[in-house]
């Protein structure tokens, strides 16, 4: 059975009204004299309840309008019972997501900074004692040359003992000739000398057997 709501009196000099907010929709269920919908005038704000206890059937004028006293607003149905929302069915699993494992991208090495020029006293200590400042380890910022590095690097050249120049190789004494040999004193194989000099000197003639003549 269907109970109308009807817009209450609201004093003698107030005839209509404006619907400020419903507070049930239809489908919702709703109890006797529960506040269900409220009502605005120029001077008061009046709750309307509900006629009986059931579920709110029907709005027949909607939020913002103009109604008069007397005129049925909505429509509850008495001893109903409200409809239970239909569950949801339960949604099938979905399949686990395949992780993608991104290759580690590694972050570049910042290069390093380069070593910053010696100071000027380093640089005329470099071209009185002509040192190499590039071959100097520096200990200032950034391995900059100071001028203690460049004192200690002369110190440590200066401690080098100096080289002795090279003797100069001399003649190797050449050895005398076997044809030489023969014409100095000192010869080195005077048993063949005296055997060559034999063969070149003529034989010695056999002495004369002629009888001398006496005279």
């Amino acid at each position: 059975m269907s109970i109308g709501i009807k817009v209450p009196a609201m004093g003698e000099s107030v005839t209509e009204a404006t619907i400020a907010r419903w507070l049930k929709k239809e489908g919702d269920a709703v109890k006797l004299d529960e506040t269900i919908v409220e009502l605005e005038t120029d001077k008061v704000s009046v709750e309307v309840p509900s006629p009986a206890a059931g579920v709110l059937e029907h709005i027949e004028i909607p939020q913002g309008g103009t109604v008069n006293v007397g005129t049925v607003i909505g429509q509850v149905s008495e001893g109903a019972v409200a409809a239970k929302p239909a569950k949801p069915e339960p949604k099938p699993a979905a399949a686990p997501a395949t992780k993608i494992e991104k290759p580690a991208v590694k972050a570049p090495v910042p290069a390093a900074a380069p070593i910053p020029p010696p100071p000027p006293s380093v640089r005329r200590i470099a071209e009185e004692e002509k040192l190499d400042t590039g071959a100097v380890q520096g200990s200032g910022k950034r391995g900059q040359v100071t001028k203690a590095d460049a004192l200690a690097a002369l110190e440590a050249v200066n401690r080098q003992p100096s080289r002795a120049p090279r003797p100069h190789r001399r003649a190797r004494a050449h050895a005398p000739s076997a044809k030489s040999a023969c014409r100095c004193r000192g010869c080195a194989r005077p048993s063949r000398c005296a055997s060559r000099k034999a063969k070149r000197s003529p034989p010695s003639s056999p002495p004369s057997t002629k009888p001398t003549c006496p005279r």
